[in-house]
């Protein structure tokens, strides 16, 4: 994807008003202030993230200053008409932006295909925004530990449910609310689907069944095996074989994980 350029601010007080003739995207690095945007004042802090359409006027000010990255693109598919805001509270926006910017500026070898694969996932980024809901923390909280931690064997989502201070039955029902799987259900998923990658990767690599289940998350070797097989149909060693002989495996394997089963 193409982007006019990227840049860093040094630490500013004020933007005086101002328009581009692209797209801006504005990330606030450092500092509380406000931002006005057309005719909107928006509260900023540190991981402000702020769209700004083609031609709308727009300035900035922080009392203690501030600091931004920003990138331009002459072409986005984002509505013009509603001014996008939100928190990078995972700071995905602030890795990639930052990425863009070194590459980008270092002019590394196929810099311009790297920055443009990059920019591109930023505008998915932005654009699952647009369409995406603000889940209960409490549950993106369990999420986040599950993603985190899933290849550790020892790690227990249960565990953590019942240690977060919060009403176990109750989170359970908002996680399956949000996820369509219970938080358990959610993990196995998760492991399962990790064991698959490493089976792909195998005829590099040439894992065992009980190494790939281990690097999976999975302690046992015989629940291993009745967990993959209830989700995908195949034992791991009936799964590994189609993968070697290049034989098509059903993409979907069934959405893993129907009934409860105690890590």
């Amino acid at each position: 994807m193409y982007f006019a350029t990227i840049g860093k601010s040094t630490l500013l007080y004020r933007s005086r008003a101002h328009v581009h003739g692209e797209w801006e995207i504005v990330l606030n690095l450092e500092g509380d202030g406000t931002a006005r945007i057309g005719e909107q004042t928006l509260a900023i802090t540190a991981g402000s993230v702020i769209c700004i359409p083609p031609k709308t006027v727009h300035a900035k000010e922080a009392k203690q200053g501030f600091r931004d990255i920003y990138i331009h693109y002459p072409v986005l598919s984002l509505p013009t008409d509603g001014l996008l805001c939100f928190p990078d509270e995972d700071h995905r926006v602030e890795q990639l932006m930052t990425m863009i910017h070194g590459i980008y500026h270092k002019q590394e070898y196929h810099y311009k295909e790297i920055t443009g694969q990059l920019a591109y996932a930023l505008v998915q980024i932005l654009i699952g925004k647009l369409h995406a809901h603000s889940p209960d923390p409490r549950v993106s909280r369990i999420a986040d530990l599950a993603i985190e931690n899933f290849t550790d064997p020892d790690f227990s989502i249960m565990a953590s449910i019942q240690t977060s201070g919060y009403c176990e039955d109750h989170l359970r029902r908002l996680f399956r609310r949000e996820f369509g799987k219970s938080p358990l259900e959610y993990l196995t998923a998760l492991r399962v689907n990790h064991a698959k990658r490493l089976m792909h990767e195998n005829h590099h690599l040439h894992y065992t069944i009980a190494l790939i289940g281990s690097m999976a998350g999975f302690s046992d070797i015989s629940y291993f095996s009745r967990v993959f097989k209830k989700s995908t149909g195949l034992s791991p060693r009936e799964y590994l074989r189609h993968v070697e002989a290049s034989s098509p495996v059903p993409e979907d394997d069934r959405d893993p994980i129907t009934e409860e089963t105690p890590l």
